[in-house]
């Protein structure tokens, strides 16, 4: 929002968390009493005295810290992934992979494709597929297995 400080225009300010004034530009602070808003996203509102929370500062307390940031995700970059579990779930069955796959397996399987895609060639004669989703399928099943049976077999000798 914008306020007038002492005569002056301050713009794309917040309130202060103690609602006791505005920060602008992450530190500068304006005491309330001192302020009246003349801008408040998304409409005009001015006014005198303690001045009203923006609706973009009225939200609820949520405690995220050290939670997974799933906005990180490019979900659109997974979506190779998807067209290849899909694939497999018409050659198989729907999450047949979770029934249980040989990490060594998994791992022979990610360096085909990968050795593949570095040799030029993106997609997969076999499915049709762009390799990168077969990679993509591999480190997830190999992330899944170990996960879920809390080990690899990398190194066991066959």
């Amino acid at each position: 929002m914008d306020i007038l400080y002492k005569g002056t225009l301050i713009k794309d300010v917040y309130r202060a968390q103690d609602h006791t004034g505005y920060i602008a530009n992450g530190c500068e602070f304006y005491p309330a009493e001192d302020c009246e808003i003349v801008k408040k996203d998304p409409v005009v509102l001015p006014c005198k005295g303690h001045a009203l929370e923006s609706a973009k500062e009225e939200k609820a307390d949520r405690y995220n810290k050290g939670k997974t940031q799933w906005g990180l995700v490019d979900f659109q970059s997974l979506k190779p992934m998807v067209d290849v579990l899909e694939f497999g779930a018409n050659k198989y069955s729907a999450h047949n992979w979770k029934k249980g796959l040989d990490t060594t397996e998994i791992c022979e399987s990610m360096m085909r494709h990968l050795t593949a895609l570095m040799d030029g060639e993106d997609i997969d004669p076999e499915s049709g597929l762009p390799h990168m989703g077969h990679i993509q399928c591999n480190t997830m099943f190999y992330n899944y297995m170990v996960r879920n049976n809390g080990k690899s077999n990398k190194n066991k000798d066959d």
